[in-house]
């Protein structure tokens, strides 16, 4: 059967049967356009492969039992049964109730597709969440302790911050942000340290750039100046290394110098050597 001849017998059977099945719904208690619209939605939801249905079904069967369903029936295992139709169902033609049948089917097709989408959005989302928080790192080891200097340093895997010491192996370099502290770890990945301590990821990417030039308070033959940094109040602090003895009797050790000023600084004693950013 052509797709033509195939519309045209279902145009066909519409007419046929539309009275009939109004009126067997209407006979169950169904109302009237909740009747209409039964049949024009389990008509509508059958037309697909019409051709097929009619060689190979029971027509009046699968369109009654549809329309039951579409009108809150239980199921009926017998066929549509055929009488004069009520005074209530002359309906008019079947055409329109098709036409407003198309348009629901059409719209619930497009809310289910939106659903669908928000659905995987919503799935993209969570995996992204597992994915993050599968990946994430685990909370670095932090204690509490007083930075003597006025600066962060990093020493021996460990950044030292104002009030505490955060556990972080492989910080290539770092930079203060506000309160903050940007660091890049020798894999690459970049995290801000609070505070307090814990990582977070920053918000915008974190650009780390050489330090500008700070001046060499401090000159003398028996210390190196080994690293220098400016702090937030102006003030410079340099890390020294200090050289007594010659050879195997040599004792080195290395202290900060934290200056205000060429003629105003202060001397604090490091375990070892440790580095500015």
């Amino acid at each position: 059967m052509s797709r033509s001849t195939a519309d045209a017998d279902f145009a066909a059977y519409c007419e046929a049967r539309w009275r009939d099945l109004v009126a067997a719904l209407e006979r169950e208690g169904v109302h009237g356009s909740t009747a209409r619209m039964a049949v024009a939605e389990a008509l509508s939801t059958l037309r697909r492969g019409w051709a097929r249905r009619v060689r190979e079904a029971d027509v009046d069967a699968e369109v009654w039992a549809a329309a039951r369903e579409r009108a809150g029936l239980p199921p009926d295992e017998g066929r549509l049964p055929l009488a004069a139709p009520t005074p209530d169902a002359e309906p008019d033609p079947p055409g329109a109730w098709l036409e407003r049948a198309e348009r629901r089917s059409a719209l619930r097709r497009r809310v289910l597709r939106r659903r669908v989408v928000r659905g995987v959005l919503a799935c993209a989302v969570v995996v992204g969440a597992l994915s993050w928080w599968q990946t994430r790192p685990e909370p670095p080891p932090v204690r509490a302790e007083d930075n003597p200097l006025p600066v962060a340093w990093y020493a021996d895997g460990e950044l030292h911050l104002e009030r505490v010491v955060v556990g972080l192996p492989g910080v290539e370099a770092f930079r203060p942000v506000g309160s903050s502290v940007a660091v890049r770890l020798e894999d690459g990945t970049r995290w801000l340290v609070t505070p307090d301590g814990e990582l977070e990821e920053p918000e915008r990417p974190l650009r780390f750039t050489a330090r500008e030039g700070v001046p060499r308070l401090l000159s003398a033959a028996d210390f190196e100046v080994m690293d220098r940094a400016r702090a937030a109040d102006g003030s410079t602090v340099q890390v020294v290394l200090y050289r007594k003895g010659w050879d195997s009797l040599r004792v080195d050790r290395y202290v900060a110098i934290v200056c205000r000023s060429d003629q105003d600084c202060r001397e604090h004693p490091l375990p070892g050597r440790i580095r500015f950013g």
